[in-house]
């Protein structure tokens, strides 16, 4: 006997959410940002949380990152309010949320890392990659975002050697990697573990953080 149809229902999904700036409006804005930064990281010797070597601001990006960042901002928002439910009853609705957001920017050298964190206190965080660049262009440059399956290792904790065999579920109990491109925002709930591999490129992975949280 065989089944005559199989239905894969993915329960209790994690949104992890991908958006891009066209090319014509990215570019001149990540050129006025990547001044921007490297003349803050010149100024500041910024802080050490979740970043191993590198650089990383103080978390009033919003403050004294200009236009630029008030631009990708408003895009964010947008998005937010695009994919965030209120529950009123048994109803859910969409809702123009006024949110408490702080941000921050990263520089990541050759070598820089950051280690595996959480955002406490917020609902979405968000990245936008400013520059990528790398000197050296294979494929291990590494700076890649690393995100830990919520459960930890419980999915493969009674069979470690195994994986459920269905598409997208092997990483079950492990982390998925996504690689960042300028002009790309990432969005993912704040309590998601997640890390940023190490950047062997040789130029500057240059990023901006936010933190969204209800006011």
């Amino acid at each position: 006997m065989i089944f005559s149809t199989i239905d894969v229902k993915p329960l209790f999904p994690t949104p992890f959410v991908k958006a891009s700036l066209d090319d014509e409006i990215s570019i001149e804005l990540n050129r006025q940002l990547v001044a921007l930064i490297l003349k803050k990281a010149q100024e500041s010797r910024g802080v050490f949380i979740s970043n191993s070597r590198g650089w990383q601001s103080d978390d009033k990006l919003i403050e004294w990152g200009g236009e630029s960042v008030q631009v990708i901002l408003g895009a964010l928002r947008e998005l937010l309010n695009q994919i965030t439910m209120c529950v009123d009853g048994e109803q859910f609705r969409r809702v123009a949320l006024d949110w408490r957001v702080n941000g921050w920017a990263n520089i990541n050298y050759e070598c820089s890392s950051n280690v595996p964190h959480v955002h406490p206190g917020a609902y979405w965080s968000a990245v936008y990659y400013v520059s990528t660049d790398a000197i050296d262009t294979k494929d291990e440059e590494g700076g890649e975002l690393e995100l830990f399956d919520p459960r930890g290792v419980l999915p493969i904790h009674y069979g470690p050697s195994l994986r459920f065999g269905v598409q997208d579920y092997a990483s079950a109990g492990t982390s998925q990697l996504h690689k960042p491109k300028p002009g790309q925002c990432v969005v993912f709930p704040s309590w998601l573990k997640h890390a940023v591999k190490s950047f062997t490129g040789g130029g500057a992975r240059i990023s901006l953080a936010f933190n969204f949280s209800i006011q």
